[in-house]
């Protein structure tokens, strides 16, 4: 399990196959997947052979050293979410994450406390520079998260995403490790 110091509520645990039926039941929320950035990653109906296509994949990526993938959980030991590190680039030291919760968890700090552990994760462990976010318009939550923990929006990616039958624009933020201060931001 992974967690961190000042984590109050979340801690991860490696995605495997037998928590398919929780995410897809998460998942499975028009909301939830409205703010996904692809549709193709992230349908709806979330049904549980999407959420175990999501896991085998997720676990393919983090075996090739791409990735590394979790499932949220929460105090009391509830998955709660996903969230993950992807397309990481140990040469140049940057990487891109990614997360979701079940709409329950909403509006409660858990977003917080992911985000936060995932950079303590990217710039301790994995001793990145910088880590980005995508984040579909429309998200405006996931935005202000963002911008709380120390990131900045970098610019938008013009029709870069395709969901319910039209072309979205999505916005790339961003956050160097010399931005991010544990202190200040996320997780006291």
């Amino acid at each position: 399990m992974q967690s961190t110091p000042g984590a109050k509520r979340v801690s991860f645990l490696p995605l495997e196959p037998s928590m398919a039926d929780r995410l897809a039941e998460l998942g499975n929320d028009a909301d939830v997947s409205r703010y996904a950035a692809s549709e193709s990653q992230f349908p709806f109906p979330y049904e549980r052979d999407d959420a175990l296509s999501f896991i085998e994949s997720s676990i393919a990526e983090s075996a090739a050293g791409a990735g590394l993938h979790f499932a949220v959980v929460a105090e009391g030991g509830d998955i709660i979410g996903a969230a993950g590190i992807s397309n990481i680039n140990r040469q140049d030291r940057h990487a891109e994450i990614g997360y979701w919760l079940g709409k329950a968890y909403w509006g409660k700090g858990y977003g917080a406390e992911t985000a936060t552990l995932l950079l303590r994760i990217g710039f301790q462990e994995l001793g990145l520079n910088k880590i980005s976010c995508i984040v579909p318009e429309g998200n405006d939550r996931s935005a202000r998260l963002l911008e709380k923990l120390g990131f900045r929006n970098y610019g938008i990616l013009k029709e870069e995403s395709f969901r319910d039958g039209r072309f979205m624009d999505c916005s790339v933020y961003a956050i160097l490790a010399r931005e991010f201060d544990l202190g200040k931001r996320g997780i006291s």
